[in-house]
């Protein structure tokens, strides 16, 4: 038995049935903040080439000591979660605007586990700020070994290649201007992204989210893997010969996110950025 209540917009109270040594059910509570809920949440990124998520073990944690199904207290702290997003309530510990809060979609797993996702919504906010944001790490950030040339040399081409397809963009008057909004979504609300450019975006999310707060971790790895997949979205994609104008646009808006992360990483790197091959 479980029940979870709001005693405010700030609070949880959590109740379940617990059975102590004599096998008598006994009720458990426990009041969390959201702040405590949210250390608690301890979310962790999934790798995953296609979607952004997040999975947290939190209804595992909540059972130790009761007979309740971590499933069952998943689904409910899942439910409760989506309905304090949108209520603005509460808020998630994420590199993503405010306003792209209530566009997470969040469930539970049948192993009890909660996750939180990114929809195409997110992702276009998200994209969206990437455009418009300053420099989101000013420290200058130190490798533990330096680049080997042939990394620096890809990243610096890449960067000029981002460069030179957004000039050309503009010289044929395709896509939009740094200063004017792209328009990420279609009319079903969907990112209008292929295969390559799904994992491109996933890699760009993986810099941003370090560049905001950068860990230990490989950068080098984490700053190379965006290149491949840069690359990759580069060589499969007509970028301006598309059928629809909306495709054409949303591409326009990859490379500048692409040129400005990349930007960054070279800048954080103390390293040139050439805007032409």
């Amino acid at each position: 038995m479980l029940q979870i209540k709001l005693r405010n917009q700030s609070i949880w109270r959590i109740h379940f049935q617990q059975v102590d040594s004599s096998e008598t059910a006994q009720l458990q509570s426990e009041t969390l903040s959201s702040s405590a809920l949210l250390e608690r949440l301890n979310l962790k990124r999934v790798r995953n080439l296609t979607r952004i998520l997040y999975t947290s073990a939190i209804a595992h944690t909540l059972t130790l000591s009761s007979q309740t199904p971590p499933a069952i207290v998943a689904d409910q702290l899942a439910n409760d979660l989506t309905q304090r997003l949108q209520q603005s309530a509460f808020a998630f510990d994420l590199p993503i605007p405010p306003e792209a809060q209530s566009t997470l979609r969040i469930q539970s797993t049948p192993n009890g586990l909660i996750q939180v996702e990114l929809s195409d919504w997110s992702i276009a906010l998200w994209l969206g700020a990437v455009l418009s944001a300053s420099d989101p790490c000013p420290s200058p950030l130190i490798l533990p070994t330096a680049l080997a040339p042939e990394r620096v040399f890809a990243a610096q081409y890449a960067h000029a290649r981002c460069c030179s397809l957004l000039c050309l963009a503009h010289a044929e008057c395709l896509g939009q201007t740094q200063a004017e909004p792209i328009a990420w979504l279609n009319s079903s609300k969907d990112l209008p992204l292929t295969l390559s450019a799904r994992h491109l975006v996933c890699e760009l999310f993986s810099s941003w989210e370090f560049l905001l707060q950068p860990r230990s971790g490989s950068p080098d790895k984490l700053l190379f893997s965006l290149i491949q997949r840069f690359q990759a979205f580069h060589s499969t994609t007509q970028m301006f010969d598309q059928p629809e104008r909306g495709r054409v646009e949303v591409n326009c808006g990859l490379l500048l996110a692409t040129q400005r992360v990349l930007h960054w990483w070279l800048t954080l790197l103390h390293l040139p950025a050439p805007v032409q091959l």
